[in-house]
């Protein structure tokens, strides 16, 4: 059994619109720029120090699934996930999210195992109708935004979903800023969550 995870980058990583949400709605207290520009990268280093912990965690391995293909493992290293420069990327026919499904599960087609366990984190995330691959191995989804990225309710929604049935190392976040702040009770007309790990597109949520 293997723990996989296909990563993206912008709307993922890079909560690139970050700013634009009220400080007090953020999903997590220390964005920063990371090149200086107003719309340019924004990350959290309080949410690369918790992908950190759960990648090396729960031994997980990451693939990138982003638009910047062979320039993804540059931009792990660089946002200081621990190992990125290692991390295969995708090839993709085109720059949409059915084309990163299609390469995904030509991926999986190769690899992929009964038992594995698979969080696919993208932000232009589409119904498992179009995944087949989802289906068949029983994967997950994390659906953050370019106002969030992943934020800490996701982080721990991951770690129980590694976790299984087993037991494993708590995933802390480092005492680095106060505690991102809780986002204002939904309204009662909102839907229920689906069963699969996919979080509304909603500034400010965690």
């Amino acid at each position: 059994m293997t723990n996989y995870l296909f990563l993206d980058i912008d709307g993922v990583l890079n909560a690139w619109r970050a700013y634009t949400v009220p400080q007090h709605k953020q999903a997590w207290a220390d964005f920063t720029r990371v090149d200086g520009k107003q719309w340019g990268e924004i990350i959290s280093p309080r949410m690369i120090a918790g992908l950190n912990q759960l990648i090396h965690g729960y031994d997980v391995q990451v693939i990138w699934s982003s638009s910047r293909q062979r320039q993804a493992p540059t931009f792990g290293e660089k946002i200081g996930l621990q190992g990125a420069g290692l991390w295969p990327w995708l090839k993709l026919g085109r720059n949409d999210t059915f084309h990163k499904s299609m390469a995904i599960g030509e991926y999986l087609a190769d690899v992929g195992r009964a038992g594995d366990r698979i969080i696919w984190a993208e932000d232009e995330y589409k119904p498992e109708s179009l995944n087949p691959w989802m289906d068949e191995f029983g994967a997950r989804a994390i659906v953050p935004s370019v106002w969030t990225g992943i934020t800490p309710t996701m982080l721990i929604q991951m770690q129980h979903f590694y976790a299984g049935d087993s037991p494993g190392p708590a995933l802390r976040m480092p005492d680095v800023e106060p505690e991102a702040p809780t986002a204002p009770p939904a309204p009662a007309t909102r839907q229920a969550e689906p069963t699969h790990i996919a979080i509304p597109r909603i500034a400010g949520t965690n």
